[in-house]
């Protein structure tokens, strides 16, 4: 562990809000980690990757940070405060990040080539640990070499989101496809690097690119909108429409939950049961040019709405609406480049409309109310997409007491059924195994993330143009009967629009 002062001597910023939401979730025993694996056509030699590395972090600074608490304050919020009853001790408010010193990639990089990516053991090793701050020896990710030809870069929410896993990805593979030969390049083949030195704190560009944005939605009690942002009406009606009268979940009335010690908000370190459902590319064209002809419905909203709809039965036992949660990639709202590094992201919450019995018919959907239920949720996730309105979750931080925020959730009922975070077909110009130029190439792709505490089951979805879609659904031992319901429920409605098509 090093000391305050052998940090604070470099470049620091303090850590932005939501930053800090991230790592105080940490400190209280809420795993934050991320794996993003990607499968080689080859996998590079050690040399050859340790270089990668090197080009990238080079390109990328922020994946030389380490975060840090000022003073003799344990960043890490390790130990118990045996004057308040054995409980641990508060995170600490003043959290830096600073560039630590060079790195070892052989520290980084483990090889783990007996391991397959869906196995348990692969699950412990990706979110069952949880990454040490303040340390001038250990960074806040870690690449994996797994069975098969899967290389995965395993990280903390604090500083990064899930697209910045997918720009190194993208990054590294660019590197290993270069035209040049590696004994040409800068950077030699040895594990040891030492970071170009940040002078000035401006360039730790993970930390300034969520500063909240001017003009957005105001904190006072108003809570007014910008005069910029044309507020749609039918929107604001529907929405307070489904609030008031559609939802019990909103209003405290979901007999199923609130009677079930089962659906309450628990902390889960990280998962205990993954199940991964994969969609064929084929299949995944054909649902695509379905959406695209019943009211241009997104892959995203419709996959939103097949779990939406499987809840019946499962987790919903009556007509009644549902709740459910996706995290929006917001770059192109804060004019951030889709390729850097750091988070950039605002929490949406749609409200579905009702589940009403009519949509089912025995074990199958009536499909021309499937359309309408899924273009209704369409119409909702693009206004929420394209509003400012998520950043207020973050921006709100500032002013309130994370910890306490946190703790008022545990034991309550949850805020929505489910989430979803999906990062879409993102290796597509790497994944042509035909192209002359390209050595190397990622022909599939698997998102893991720790089971957020604020929901009932978390769907992490990632997609290439060679292996289609894998979605991870991830939820607790407690909801093991509901999810194997749910998850019979998906598969059979995909079979169905399928044959439909």
């Amino acid at each position: 562990m090093s000391t305050p002062s052998e940090i604070s001597a470099t470049c620091k910023q303090e850590l932005a809000a939501c930053n800090k939401f991230f790592y105080t979730r940490n400190c209280v025993d809420l795993s934050t980690n991320v794996a993003i694996g990607v499968r080689y056509n080859k996998l590079p030699s050690l040399p050859e990757l340790y270089a990668a590395l090197a080009n990238l972090i080079e390109s990328y600074p922020p994946l030389g940070l380490q975060v840090y608490a000022e003073g003799d304050a344990d960043a890490n919020c390790g130990g118990l405060d045996t004057t308040r009853t054995g409980l641990k001790p508060l995170p600490p408010r003043d959290i830096y990040a600073a560039q630590v010193s060079p790195i070892d990639f052989s520290a980084v990089v483990f090889l783990k080539e007996s391991v397959d990516i869906q196995d348990k053991a692969a699950i412990d090793l990706f979110l069952g640990a949880r990454f040490e701050y303040a340390s001038l020896k250990k960074l806040l990710w870690k690449v994996f070499i797994l069975k098969d030809n899967w290389l995965v870069f395993n990280y903390d929410h604090t500083l990064f989101d899930g697209i910045s896993g997918i720009s190194v990805h993208n990054h590294i593979i660019s590197f290993l496809n270069r035209s040049e030969p590696m004994i040409d390049n800068p950077f030699d083949c040895s594990s040891k690097f030492a970071p170009r030195q940040i002078t000035d704190s401006k360039n730790l560009n993970v930390i300034n690119i969520y500063k909240p944005l001017e003009k957005t939605w105001s904190f006072a009690a108003s809570r007014a909108i910008d005069t910029k942002i044309k507020p749609n009406i039918k929107y604001y009606f529907n929405a307070i429409v489904k609030k008031l009268s559609l939802n019990p979940l909103l209003l405290g009335r979901l007999n199923q939950f609130e009677n079930s010690s089962k659906y309450v908000i628990q902390k889960n370190q990280f998962a205990d049961n993954i199940f991964v459902l994969e969609i064929p590319q084929n299949n995944i064209m054909k649902l695509i040019k379905m959406g695209k002809d019943h009211g241009n419905i997104s892959m995203n909203t419709l996959l939103c709405s097949l779990f939406a709809a499987a809840t019946r039965g499962s987790f919903v036992l009556s007509e009644q609406s549902i709740n459910f949660f996706f995290p929006v990639n917001a770059r192109s709202i804060g004019n951030v480049p889709q390729d850097s590094i750091g988070i950039m992201i605002k929490g949406e919450e749609v409200v579905t409309p009702v589940l009403k019995n009519e949509l089912f018919s025995s074990s199958s959907l009536d499909l021309s109310k499937f359309w309408e239920f899924a273009s209704a949720i369409q119409s909702d996730m693009s206004y929420a997409i394209n509003s400012p309105k998520g950043y207020q979750n973050f921006c709100l931080l500032n002013e309130a007491d994370l910890l306490s925020l946190m703790k008022s959730k545990e034991g309550k009922p949850p805020t929505s059924v489910f989430g979803h975070s999906n990062l879409g077909v993102q290796f597509k110009e790497n994944a042509s195994r035909t192209a002359e130029k390209n050595h190397y190439s990622i022909i599939d792709a698997l998102f893991y993330q720790s089971n957020v505490f604020s929901n009932c089951f978390t769907l992490s979805s990632i997609s290439t143009l060679d292996s289609g879609l894998k979605t991870s659904i991830v939820y607790p031992n407690e909801l093991k009967q509901e999810m194997e319901t749910l998850i019979s429920n998906v598969q059979k409605y995909l079979q169905q629009l399928l044959q439909a098509e």
